[in-house]
């Protein structure tokens, strides 16, 4: 789906990549909070992540505007944005 959406839009007219991660939908959350566990940084922890490694593929490397709830490495919610280095 997310190479769908790339091609459709193509990638040259997409500043950004926006991810919510929630229980309800939990790989990428799992992934983050088992990540940041070992003691990476969330930065490091959301571009390890399915979609981190998606945006990768399109130029997305850089992580920010990462805000969380819940106790660290049991988050509940983690929101960030993907972009391209400037």
């Amino acid at each position: 789906m997310f190479d769908e959406v790339m091609n459709h839009f193509g990638p040259e007219n997409i500043t950004a990549v926006q991810a919510k991660w929630v229980p309800a939908m939990p790989s990428n959350l799992e992934t983050f909070n088992s990540m940041v566990g070992v003691g990476m940084t969330p930065e490091m922890a959301a571009a390890s992540t399915f979609t981190g490694r998606m945006a990768a593929r399109y130029g997305f490397t850089e992580v920010g505007q990462i805000s969380t709830e819940g106790p660290l490495g049991a988050f509940t919610n983690v929101e960030e944005l993907f972009t391209r280095p400037s």
